[in-house]
């Protein structure tokens, strides 16, 4: 693992013993009501309009203006596993990049909605969206769940689709944290 992974696994772990509604557990049974007990809307809609030369919108965080709380809008066309991973990656952006603390408010002028489908992004913000993508695989699949049930599975291909199920991930997810796991 490279200084960023583990710097956002510290972080993910730090999220879980302070918030018992971020434990794995209640990740994987339901992650929108884990992410609205910390305080953060989950809303849905149709951001077919938000398109750009067809590229798909999958979800972005903004701050409610009259509560002063965040808010993550999700592309309610996506499926159930892209969903939940636009759920944890606006979660991402929302505790590593605007430094919210539950039960904060934040003034809306402080905050901006970050895309995920945008492909014109600075060096800057490309980093942020990785680091986005690292919390969210993280929460949802940590690295060393991985590398402790390795050994149940015969091969690798058996591995990522028995995880990508269990914790309701994409296979692609399940295979880039087998990857970082150094599973073999």
């Amino acid at each position: 693992m490279n200084d960023t992974q583990l710097k956002i696994k510290k972080i993910v772990n730090a999220l879980r013993l302070e918030y018992p509604s971020m434990s794995l557990e209640s990740i994987i049974e339901d992650i929108e009501i884990s992410i609205e007990l910390l305080g953060i809307n989950i809303l849905y809609s149709d951001l077919s309009d938000l398109e750009k030369e067809g590229r798909r919108v999958s979800g972005f965080a903004r701050v409610n203006k009259n509560t002063g709380r965040p808010e993550i809008v999700i592309n309610g066309n996506e499926p159930k596993f892209r969903s939940r991973f636009t759920m944890a990656h606006e979660l991402g952006h929302i505790l590593l990049h605007w430094k919210w603390l539950p039960g904060r408010r934040i003034d809306h002028h402080f905050a901006e909605i970050t895309y995920r489908a945008d492909i014109n992004y600075s060096q800057t913000e490309k980093a942020r969206e990785r680091q986005a993508n690292e919390f969210a695989s993280e929460l949802l699949l940590p690295v060393d769940e991985v590398k402790n049930l390795k050994n149940q599975y015969p091969n690798i291909s058996l591995m990522r689709n028995a995880l990508a199920d269990q914790y309701k991930v994409s296979p692609q997810v399940a295979k880039i944290q087998i990857e970082k796991a150094n599973v073999e």
